[in-house]
């Protein structure tokens, strides 16, 4: 039984337990580090639960379109060491959290988009040379179309530098440069790299309006605000004007109310839809002025204006999604953005001023103090679908707009997410496998068990059953040693008592002999019984054997070798024991006529012998049956000599098994 139940305990543990080892998770940079190898089969079922519902809330990187700036590209560069850097001043010196290298992205023909360029390691560092961050090849999760986030932890500046080591080939010709869109740098919310100057190491060729230096931090991305959360919002874009006379009697302009006085910093301009057909419908920049100026005042009438921006844009590499400008810092409690060239072409190829936006985002420390916020015009009109409100929701077309900072800390998250989802569910193919295949030999296993237990039944009752023949078969050798010979002599007296009936004393003599032997048949009886119940008898066995010796009337030697062995034996086997030697003595008074008998007892730790010798008539080599059985019960080796002086000779071997002997 206790092996059937450690076989069932090992068959439990297999099932349930959960493999370690395998394959190392996957991570990358704005993500965590997960080992996969180290999580058991639950726990990666729940990782990929929290995966899947991360993924969900994350925003999407979306690939613009239209025409627009694309970023840096550096000269072509073919010594190994050789590493191209770029130089953003900050014009003072800032506690520098984060730098937000974005990638050039390209249409892959394989897989889609991805980073062109994008180097393998890079070093951030300041204009002395001290560094402040490096990410060696392999660190950098490669390819990419997220942009990736460098942690510098509020290391103060006041120029930084990015180095490119292991440059990657570009996808056109396979040259070695160094390609970006755009380079932030956070200090908490704000990017105080935006529209600062840029310096390279070394200018390229193709250097023009959609590849130059200052793109690097004019706030131009490759991506759409696609943050997939929220209900959309069309963007508000003013009616076009009917007549000459009212073009050229109106300002387009929009005026807001922040509701108290605010120290400005920044804004960000979301441009109105193009739509969402491919190819657009429209040009880049619908609604977007060509002269943009932005003013504040403390008053509502703009008596006090004061001028925040003036920017003029130089061409369609001017525009993009989403446009950030730094503003001349001043507190104002009312802000008005006005279109001083506000001639657009729309989808029909008709020029006309135009004005709006998907959402404006005025920055103080950081934070949007717009949202929410009353927007007006001077325009008597407003267009039913795309009202004034749309401007401030803090939502575009494709849902909730996210702080800049957040929304890109996603897209890198995103990345890493997307990177490691793969890498897991490999790991739990890996591991579903397995635990089938630990059922398969497990259900094998358990049927062995089956077949085994069985087996094992059917040899318990076997054995059970042979016990009990051997019992029975040993209840018979003791009632016919005990009680047989009694019986038959009770049978001899009635026999003589009915020839002596005519014989009173005769008779008398015969009765009183039937009647001992009847109570010796009677106490043979009850011995029969303490044989197999009673407790503590034949402790003794030299007295017990000399008491039977003495019974038959001759000379007889006995010699016990080994005591403290024959004292360590189990009772069963000295009642066995003494049964044979009287068994000896029997046959010895019953047909061997002998006046002289010889008992020989040793006892070792592994083995008993008995020798029991007479001078009398002799069993010419034969074993009498009744020793031959009683041996058998025993398990020894039963043989018989005759000597050269004449006489039998009886010789019992016994091995001596551990369990034979006395327990303590």
């Amino acid at each position: 039984m206790r092996v059937f139940s450690f076989i069932v305990f090992v068959l439990l543990m297999a099932l349930g337990s959960s493999e370690a080892g395998g394959s190392a998770g996957g991570s990358g940079n704005g993500g965590e580090v997960v080992g996969h190898g180290s999580l058991s089969l639950s726990e990666l079922e729940e990782r990929e639960d929290v995966i899947g519902a991360a993924l969900a809330e994350l925003a999407h990187y979306t690939p613009r379109g239209g025409i627009g700036p694309v970023g840096y590209r550096s000269a072509v560069f073919g010594g190994a060491d050789e590493e191209p850097w770029v130089e953003v001043d900050l014009g003072e010196e800032v506690a520098v959290d984060e730098v937000v290298l974005v990638p050039c992205l390209i249409r892959d023909p394989v897989s889609g988009y991805r980073a062109d360029a994008f180097p393998q390691g890079v070093r951030i560092s300041t204009e002395g040379g001290e560094l402040l961050a490096e990410l060696k090849k392999g660190e950098i999760d490669l390819p990419r179309v997220a942009p990736l986030v460098i942690s510098l932890g509020g290391q103060k500046a006041s120029v930084i530098r990015v180095a490119s080591r292991d440059l990657m080939p570009r996808a056109f010709d396979g040259r070695r440069l160094m390609q970006f869109s755009e380079i932030l740098i956070f200090s908490g919310e704000r990017n105080v790299a935006l529209r600062r100057p840029v310096k390279v190491s070394k200018l390229s060729k193709d250097e023009g309006a959609a590849w130059n230096p200052a793109n690097l931090t004019d706030g131009s991305l490759p991506y759409l605000m696609n943050s997939a959360r929220g209900e959309p919002s069309v963007a508000y874009l003013s009616l076009a004007m009917t007549s000459a006379l009212e073009q050229q009697g109106e300002e387009l302009s929009l005026n807001l109310d922040l509701g108290e006085s605010r120290e400005l910093s920044g804004v960000r301009l979301h441009a109105v839809d193009q739509s969402d057909t491919v190819p657009q419908q429209a040009a880049s920049g619908i609604g977007m002025p060509a002269h943009l100026l932005i003013e504040g005042a403390q008053k509502a009438d703009f008596s006090d204006a004061r001028v925040l921006l003036d920017n003029k844009r130089g061409g369609s590499y001017d525009v993009s999604p989403l446009m950030m400008w730094p503003l001349r810092e001043m507190r104002c409690r009312y802000v008005r953005i006005r279109s001083l060239d506000p001639l657009h072409e729309d989808s029909l190829g008709v020029a006309e001023p135009r004005i709006g936006f998907a959402e404006i985002e005025l920055l103080s420390e950081g934070k949007n103090v717009a949202r929410g916020k009353v927007v007006s015009t001077q325009r008597k009109a407003v267009h039913t679908r795309r009202s004034l409100e749309a401007m401030t929701d803090g939502r575009n077309v494709y849902g909730e707009i996210r702080p800049l900072r957040r929304w890109l800390h996603e897209l890198a998250r995103r990345h890493a997410l997307e990177k490691e989802l793969p890498l897991l569910k490999a790991e739990l193919e890996l591991r579903y496998d397995r635990q089938k295949e630990r059922l398969r030999w497990v259900s094998l296993a358990a049927v062995g068990l089956v077949v085994v237990v069985i087996f094992l039944i059917l040899v318990h009752r076997m054995l059970e059953e042979r016990k009990i023949s051997r019992m029975k078969e040993r209840f018979a050798a003791d009632l016919h040693d005990e009680i047989g010979a009694k019986v038959h002599g009770i049978g001899m007296l009635s026999d003589l008592a009915g020839k002596a009936i005519s014989s009173p004393e005769k008779l008398r003599a015969i009765h009183q002999d039937i009647r001992g032997l009847t109570e010796r048949l009677g106490r043979s009886v009850r011995y029969c019984t303490d044989l197999l119940e009673a407790e503590g008898l034949y402790t003794d066995m030299e007295t017990d054997m000399r008491r039977m010796a003495e019974r038959l009337s001759i000379d007889y030697e006995l010699k016990i070798e080994g005591r403290d062995f024959l004292d360590g034996l189990s009772q069963q086997v000295r009642l066995d024991l003494l049964l044979f030697y009287r068994e000896c003595l029997v046959n010895i008074n019953r047909h061997a006529e002998a006046s002289r008998l010889m008992s020989r007892l040793s006892a070792g730790e592994h083995e008993v012998n008995l020798v029991v010798a007479d001078n009398g008539g002799g069993l010419a080599g034969r074993v009498p049956g009744s020793l031959r059985r009683r041996a058998r019960l025993m398990g020894g080796r039963v043989s018989s000599e005759s000597p050269p002086g004449g006489g039998s000779e009886i010789r019992l071997k016994m091995k001596i098994r551990r369990k034979h002997k006395k327990k303590s």
